[in-house]
Parts: structure tokens; C-alpha cells; sequence
């Protein structure tokens, strides 16, 4: 998320000429920033709760299924809170270039994070995930 922010910012300062006056937009930016924190941290809460890992490199370690909560609403949480403040943060850079890169992050993470960690859980929960899945969409 960080490396995906710096590349945002980077891309407002090299190339300004995408950058479009979006002062309206800092209010938009500030709303969508902070519902990311609260989805974000409501996420994490959550893990803490039921006492599991919340090490998104070591998926194999979590001691519980979590489903509940924010949980059932969408499977990612905490990748979708960093999504919306990158989201926020495009926002107030005002940059499309920068823009276009939350979907960079998107797929990325979705690819390369959210992908290995669902083979692992289904894995170690079996039927119960596999169910969880049907029920719930893994962004929202």
C-alpha cells in the first residue's frame, strides 16, 4: 500500500499536467479516507477478538474462521480499508495517473495476496470456507 502510494505521489509531481483541480474533492477524500480506517480497523478488531493472526504473510498460523462482523459483508476487510484510502489519497493528490494506480493495487493485491491466502485457508478450514465463500464476495 505505502510503495502504491509513493508511485501515486510520484506520478502527481512527474507529470502534472494530469493533475486536475479537485479542491470539492478534499472533503470526498477525507469521508472516503476515513471509512477505509473505520472498515480497515474493524477488520482487525475482529482478529484480535477471536485471538488469530493478523500477519497477512502467514495465513496457515490463523486459529479461526472469522465470519462475523464486518466480516459478513466482505472477506477482505483490511484490504479493502487500504484500497479506499488509496482511493482517499488519489483523491487529494487529484492526479488521474495517480487514480489509475488503485487498480494497479487492486489487481495486484487480489493476485498476489488475497488468492494464496484463500488456497491456504481453504486448506486448513475446509467445507467451512468453501461455504463462507459462497455466501460472502471477497471486496464487497
Amino acid at each position: 500500500m505505502l510503495t502504491t502510494a509513493l508511485i501515486m505521489w510520484l506520478l502527481s509531481v512527474l507529470f502534472p499536467t494530469f493533475n486536475k483541480d479537485l479542491t470539492s474533492s478534499l472533503i470526498g477524500a477525507v469521508i472516503v479516507g476515513l471509512i477505509g480506517l473505520a472498515i480497515g480497523l474493524s477488520g482487525a478488531i475482529s482478529f484480535l477478538r477471536a485471538k488469530t493472526t493478523l500477519d497477512p504473510k502467514r495465513p496457515g498460523d490463523a486459529s479461526l474462521l472469522v465470519t462475523s462482523g464486518i466480516y459478513r459483508f466482505t472477506r477482505n476487510p483490511m484490504y479493502l480499508g487500504l484500497l479506499l484510502m488509496l482511493a482517499a489519497w488519489g483523491m487529494f493528490l487529484g492526479n488521474i495517473l495517480s487514480l489509475l494506480f488503485i487498480i494497479v493495487f487492486f489487481f495486484y493485491i487480489h493476485r498476489y495476496q488475497i488468492q494464496p491466502e484463500e488456497r491456504v485457508l481453504e486448506e486448513k478450514f475446509g467445507t467451512e470456507f468453501v461455504l463462507y465463500k459462497t455466501k460472502v464476495r471477497p471486496w464487497i
